[in-house]
């Protein structure tokens, strides 16, 4: 009585499925293969002609006076020294004018009141500052020259639209570092005396 049969196909079998375990097992041993590197072919720049640059870029500087022999506001500043209490003529823009914010509420006090009191003038005048305008090489410009010493006959120029801001015009004064109970120590002042085109009699300056 035999039953080894059975038991051998068994065996056989088990042996099979152990021999593709191993082939299986040692496939997965093996090394993957390494790819190779990818080469990038690298263009050289295309060359560009810029134009040079310029070496007084930013740096431009005002002449000192103008052709008519009139100085520029930069140029009297930077020879602060040699035009210091003299008289000069300056060539340049009204950048701004000085406007009391309380003339209007003035004048309507003014025609609003019967008698004037005592000492009330005075008031009214101490509420705004002197007249004074600034003057520039540019209409717009940060660097200004300080006018005082405006008249009445000046200030009514302004209001009948003879002296507008923004208009260029030739000034005539003193160049000094106080005047008309105003100071400018560093850049200093023009101590107006006339204007080209503008001028004043001489009873309307004593009306200062």
């Amino acid at each position: 009585m035999t039953s080894s049969l059975p038991t051998s196909r068994c065996t056989m079998g088990a042996c099979a499925l152990i021999a593709m375990a191993l082939m299986l097992a040692l496939g997965a041993c093996t090394p993957l293969q390494e790819e190779e590197p990818k080469v990038v072919e690298v263009k050289p720049l295309v060359p560009v002609d810029l134009p040079a640059v310029p070496s007084d870029l930013g740096q431009s500087v005002t002449p000192e006076k103008h052709s008519d022999g009139s100085l520029t506001i930069d140029g009297l500043r930077r020879n602060r020294r040699a035009h210091l209490d003299k008289d000069v003529t300056v060539k340049g823009f009204i950048v701004w004018n000085y406007e009391c914010p309380y003339e209007e509420e003035i004048k309507k006090r003014r025609k609003r009141r019967k008698k004037k009191k005592e000492g009330e003038e005075e008031e009214e005048q101490n509420l705004c500052q002197r007249a004074h305008f600034y003057i520039a090489d540019q209409a717009r410009s940060d660097e200004r020259l300080l006018v005082v010493g405006v008249t009445p006959f000046f200030e009514e120029r302004f209001e009948d639209g003879d002296l507008k801001v923004g208009e260029q015009y030739t000034f005539h004064g003193r160049y000094a570092d106080l005047g008309d109970g105003f100071a400018a120590p560093e850049e200093g002042l023009l101590a107006l005396v006339n204007i080209d085109g503008i001028e004043q009699e001489e009873d309307d300056k004593k009306k200062k």
